[in-house]
């Protein structure tokens, strides 16, 4: 049976076993990462970037999770507001459960990154704290915190707000690479090929190959906004325009 050499034999070139693990995670944490899918925004999208407690706390996953662990009616949950939904999922999910679930662990691991209590009986802290951040500071700590130099969004060109942004000349950010989000065309065209129309475009309820051919310069056209007209080399492959 044939033996591993040892460091000895194979000269001091090579790390031991022992030291393999360690020089793993010390490589790991000094690489920034691309974080190639997300559904985040740059802050010059304003309101369409969520962020703070509230909204951590009111991700579906977490808001699943309530229905299955609570006796909160969805009827009833979707009829509060934002700050009493995440009361509800604080007190469900956070004070009479233990968070163990990959959701609850990540609001928690959140909470103690920023030094915040994980086991108190209300938001009031977090919310405090929240309140008294500029999200452009913000945004760059918690990118440099988990060590990512990126991300990319997630651009939907027919969603009525975020076109605004881009049509008022968003500046881009390096932070915040852009990709196109094409399921309103993809599947959701008979709801929505009149906002093309609205543009401009010569489509049709029908998709015959002139939408097609109008529906692919749409968004060549968003692609180019996203990009800043082309000034960002690394757009184009961010920004494929409809499957051939």
């Amino acid at each position: 049976m044939e033996t591993i050499p040892t460091r000895q034999q194979v000269g001091d070139g090579l790390l031991t076993t022992d030291q393999i693990q360690s020089t793993v995670e010390e490589v790991l944490a000094k690489t920034p990462f691309i974080d190639v899918h997300t559904h985040l925004f740059a802050p010059s999208f304003g309101g369409l970037g969520l962020w703070g407690i509230d909204e951590l706390l009111t991700y579906h996953y977490l808001e699943a999770e309530l229905f299955r662990s609570s006796r909160i009616s969805p009827e009833h949950y979707w009829s509060l507001p934002k700050r009493e939904q995440a009361n509800a999922i604080w007190q469900a999910l956070f004070v009479e459960n233990s968070p163990v679930s990959e959701a609850t662990r990540g609001v928690i691991a959140v909470l103690d990154a920023f030094d915040l209590p994980t086991d108190s009986p209300n938001l009031e802290e977090a919310r405090s704290f929240f309140r008294a951040q500029r999200v452009e500071s913000h945004v760059a700590r918690v990118l440099q915190m988990a060590g990512v130099s990126s991300v990319v969004m997630t651009n939907d060109p027919l969603h009525p707000e975020e076109q605004q942004v881009w049509m008022n000349g968003s500046e881009p950010s390096a932070d915040f690479q852009a990709v196109l989000r094409l399921d309103r065309i993809l599947w959701g065209w008979p709801g929505h090929w009149q906002r093309l129309v609205e543009q401009g475009y010569a489509v049709d309820a029908q998709a015959t190959g002139k939408s097609v051919a109008s529906a692919s310069e749409s968004s060549d056209t968003s692609g180019r906004r996203r990009c800043g007209q082309s000034r960002h080399a690394r757009c184009g492959k961010y920004l494929p325009g409809l499957p051939r």
